[in-house]
């Protein structure tokens, strides 16, 4: 006895099955490229926020820990906040050091390099506190009040961040 139809899939349904299984495999593909290209550009942005507030904290840091702070800048080298304790004048950040006074500052920024760096004079050591730090700039207000502006990553892309704040000198 001769069977009219056999057991399987005819050539035609495989090929329809192949076609939807490519489109849906497609779309998923295009959803987790989309939610990689969000997850790696919201990583960036908190990346940059972690670095703005490491910066900050290290400079508001340096303005509370010494006496009689000062800020003194005029736009060029070595502006910064100095202490001027009875034992003399000390540089605790300096915003643009000179070659020759960046060894003798406790913080300072290499704006060419974008980075923050701690000098541990005790050591003579020097550790990199955070990179990526495109503007950190000190505005002296009054005697006593500063203002502190930090910004992470490149101004003009979405995942920059920027803090600002005011520091109270004595």
């Amino acid at each position: 006895m001769r069977r009219d139809k056999e057991n399987g899939f005819t050539l035609l349904e495989v090929m329809i099955a192949v076609g939807l299984f490519s489109i849906l495999m497609f779309s998923i593909a295009q959803m987790m490229r989309a939610e990689i290209g969000l997850f790696n550009s919201e990583n960036n942005t908190n990346q940059n926020e972690q670095k703005a507030r490491t910066a900050l904290n290290h400079v508001l840091d340096e303005i509370r820990l010494y006496g009689y702070v000062t800020y003194i800048g005029d736009g060029g080298n070595d502006d910064g906040f100095y202490s001027q304790d009875p034992e003399g004048t000390k540089c605790l950040v300096n915003l643009n050091p000179s070659s020759a006074n960046q060894s003798l500052a406790e913080l300072y920024y290499l704006p060419d390099k974008d980075e923050l760096w701690y000098n541990d004079l005790a050591h003579a050591r020097t550790y990199l506190v955070t990179d990526h730090i495109t503007t950190l700039e000190i505005q002296g207000v009054t005697a006593h009040l500063a203002r502190i502006r930090v910004v992470a990553g490149e101004p003009a892309s979405d995942s920059s961040f920027e803090l600002v704040t005011w520091g109270r000198l004595y």
